[in-house]
């Protein structure tokens, strides 16, 4: 095959061949098809294919073929970009395709707020093993609380690092990431079992934090409402320990409520949406952040919690405390026995006791401050 390309190309060195690109955004009927196959059998100068709106994987692997085969085209210097929002099922499927050049194919592998994430195919794939070997290992017939946990210990293990990068590509290829790539990441992980959430920012001394927002109900643990997840507050940086059980510890800023965190000795301050939800005049905060910041976050916290902005409101100001004695539960009953095995002459369920138990005491103040919440541009 690559002699007849190189024969043909040979050809056409002194004839300048004009680039085609071609777009794709349905499965094409048959005559429709005859013609875009003949153009690529036919054609030297394709340089992209783009699939976009309701086009099948089936006909992607068809393209796909055309383009492998095709004596005139060099299929690694085609540049192929894949713009449909797939389910789970069709995805994987697609993901799976005998690909000869996977290197030159870009996936979208979500779609959110009108827009894909994008990202090559061999990176897609990383992301898919990633999450499907952390959600086999799981338990099953886990409770809501039990599950966030159970994500919860795998985020926490990244690296802190304050500029990396927000792709999440890179954080599972480099295990590192930011305040926010700590978040985003239990975010993803826990879209895969279908609980929402919402990536909310909170300013600690001038500086922009971010925890992840879930509704959760779980009767077991007496939770019921809009609590708060922190991950990277309770990792712990490689540099800073002797021990890896130190990584597994820290569930200091696992679930709180908004109320908690009002209480927490660091000042903290919630920011953009939350900083307009804690203001307790409702209508006005609305006001206040419609003014300063596009409505259309508004409209996806929204749809995230599928309650409107009041209905949300009410949701945080309901929410109970979960006691500390179901905390120190689910934190001491769901201890993986190979961190038990590696620490045979460590009493692994005592230490995370007694350090949720004193930091709790260390990081609360007695009385809910009144704060005066601020905003994302104030930072």
């Amino acid at each position: 095959m690559d002699d007849i390309f190189n024969y043909l190309t040979d050809l056409f060195d002194d004839v300048p061949v004009p680039e085609v690109k071609i777009t794709v955004d349905h499965d094409l009927d048959k005559e429709e098809f005859e013609n875009v196959k003949e153009l690529i059998l036919s054609t030297p100068g394709i340089t992209g294919v783009d699939f976009k709106g309701t086009v099948s994987v089936n006909f992607i692997e068809q393209i796909k073929c055309l383009l492998e085969i095709s004596p005139l085209v060099d299929d690694k210097s085609v540049e192929k970009i894949v713009l449909v929002n797939f389910n789970r099922k069709e995805l994987e499927k697609l993901l799976n395709l005998n690909y000869v050049n996977p290197e030159t194919w870009s996936i979208a592998y979500k779609y959110e707020d009108n827009s894909f994430k994008v990202a090559l195919l061999p990176e897609v794939r990383k992301i898919e093993e990633y999450i499907s070997l952390i959600s086999s290992s799981l338990k099953k017939n886990l409770t809501p609380l039990e599950l966030i946990k159970e994500l919860y210990d795998f985020v926490k293990l990244l690296e802190p690092k304050e500029e990396a990068s927000n792709l999440l590509q890179d954080i599972i290829n480099t295990r590192t990431a930011s305040s926010y790539g700590f978040s985003y990441l239990l975010q993803e992980l826990l879209a895969r079992f279908n609980i929402p959430s919402y990536i909310i920012d909170v300013s600690r001394d001038k500086k922009l934090f971010h925890s992840l927002l879930v509704e959760i109900n779980d009767d077991k643990y007496l939770a019921s409402g809009m609590y708060l997840f922190d991950p990277e507050s309770d990792a712990v940086p490689k540099h800073s320990y002797r021990n890896d059980l130190a990584r597994h510890v820290n569930y200091n800023f696992f679930a709180l409520s908004c109320e908690e965190v009002q209480r927490l000795v660091y000042g903290d301050k919630f920011a953009g949406i939350m900083g307009a939800l804690m203001i307790s005049d409702e209508e006005f905060g609305f006001r206040k952040y419609r003014r300063r910041k596009n409505i259309r976050e508004v409209t996806k916290i929204e749809n995230t919690f599928d309650t409107n902005y009041l209905g949300l409101k009410e949701k945080i100001n309901t929410t109970k405390n979960i006691p500390q004695d179901m905390k120190v539960k689910l934190f001491t009953s769901n201890v993986k026995k190979e961190l038990i095995k590696l620490n045979k002459n460590i009493d692994v369920k005592h230490i995370i006791k007694e350090n949720y138990l004193v930091k709790r005491q260390e990081m609360f103040i007695e009385e809910k401050k009144e704060i005066e919440p601020v905003d994302i541009y104030d930072i």
